[in-house]
């Protein structure tokens, strides 16, 4: 898959083992500069059912659609090598808007300190029930996702909603809003599209 000025090479599969004697598999993407013929990235792909949707939804521009497939196998890789820097680069606004659920409001610096005091080895992250969407608003994009992870001695589960701002083209998109939330109700993702664009008054495509 050709993105900008790099080539992917894509699900070639490779087994992991973590610390508490833990195998997976996981399928991975290599990023490679055409310019210099060496790897720039390696990261964990998108299960291919999620993938297929992506690419499948044309009312979302092709190049976007890749974007948005890269952007989503950065985050989750991101959390397993722990690489704070660039979660907190790609967040910047984080607050919670109030619905039908009670939501504890964190600030940026607050959020980040937290998973940076973390002493978890790695955080693997598997995504379900995965969803793109175009907002009302140009340019910006929602991601919503069920988001398990495992270390080598926990876990946890939630639901995320991910407002993503796809303007600047030559940059990394970036999270405008996100909201993590632990319950939910008749296993639906607890905030949605939907639910954002009521907020804003706006109606989604």
């Amino acid at each position: 898959v050709r993105l900008d000025t790099d080539v992917q090479c894509r699900s070639v599969p490779m087994t992991l083992t973590n610390s508490g004697g833990k195998n997976y598999t996981e399928n991975v993407v290599f990023t490679i500069d055409e310019n210099t013929n060496k790897i720039d990235e390696i990261s964990f792909a998108l299960n291919e059912r999620y993938i297929r949707s992506i690419m499948r939804d044309t009312d979302i521009d092709e190049t976007a659609r890749i974007r948005l497939v890269t952007f989503i196998e950065k985050y989750q890789t991101a959390y397993f090598q722990k690489d704070w820097d660039f979660l907190e680069s790609i967040f910047t606004y984080y607050h919670p808007l109030p619905n039908d659920y009670e939501y504890i409001k964190s600030n940026k610096n607050s959020f980040f300190e937290r998973l940076r005091n973390t002493n978890k080895e790695c955080i693997h992250l598997q995504l379900s029930d995965l969803r793109v969407e175009m907002s009302a608003q140009k340019d910006l994009y929602v991601i919503t996702f069920v988001q398990d992870y495992y270390s080598a001695n926990d876990g946890d589960h939630g639901y995320v909603f991910l407002l993503v701002d796809m303007a600047d083209t030559s940059a990394e998109p970036v999270v405008r809003f996100a909201v993590f939330s632990t319950e939910t109700t008749d296993g639906k993702i607890p905030f949605t599209l939907k639910d954002y664009d009521l907020l804003c008054g706006k109606t989604a495509k």
